[in-house]
């Protein structure tokens, strides 16, 4: 897929995520638990083939070795894919990097981001990221953010996937 072609589908106005929100949960081992979300996206009347959303929340990891301790924070991110290929994000890792090796003469070609947020970007193909200043720390307000900037709407109420859940007794 082209750059033109992803900008022509980004720009595209009032793009419809096909499935209410809801969040599920991804059948996996891993703790703590991968809370995931995926729909089509439909233009008009039509479903775009191969064009799906997807948004994944991890939440944060308490590691424990002896008497120390650390948590590793949540991470989420909230991708448009058209077939394989992850043609826009927003990812929020804290704590860890994201180094640009694809996207020659793009501003940040070369770099390794080292903040909160980055916004992937498509260059033909993918890897390449610019920094989100402020970052979004949020999950909601980071799902808000990519739907104003592919102008996507979801249907339903966009909630934490940990609503309602309980904090951890010491």
């Amino acid at each position: 897929m082209t750059e033109d072609e992803v900008k022509n589908l980004l720009a595209m106005p009032g793009k419809l995520v096909v499935r209410p929100f809801m969040w599920s949960i991804e059948a996996s081992g891993h703790v703590p638990k991968t809370s995931i979300f995926e729909s089509g996206v439909q233009a008009g009347n039509e479903v775009l083939e191969g064009v799906v959303v997807r948004a994944r929340f991890r939440g944060p990891k308490l590691i424990e070795k002896g008497l120390a301790s650390f948590t590793i924070p949540e991470s989420f991110s909230c991708a448009l894919f058209v077939e394989n290929d992850r043609v826009a994000a927003l990812d929020t890792n804290p704590q860890q990097s994201h180094p640009n090796r694809v996207g020659a003469g793009r501003p940040f070609y070369g770099e390794t981001l080292t903040n909160p947020t980055h916004r992937h970007v498509w260059v033909g193909e993918y890897g390449y990221a610019e920094p989100v200043e402020p970052p979004l720390m949020d999950v909601v307000e980071l799902l808000k953010a990519f739907a104003v900037e592919c102008n996507l709407i979801f249907q339903g109420t966009i909630e934490h996937p940990l609503k309602g859940e309980t904090g951890r007794l010491l």
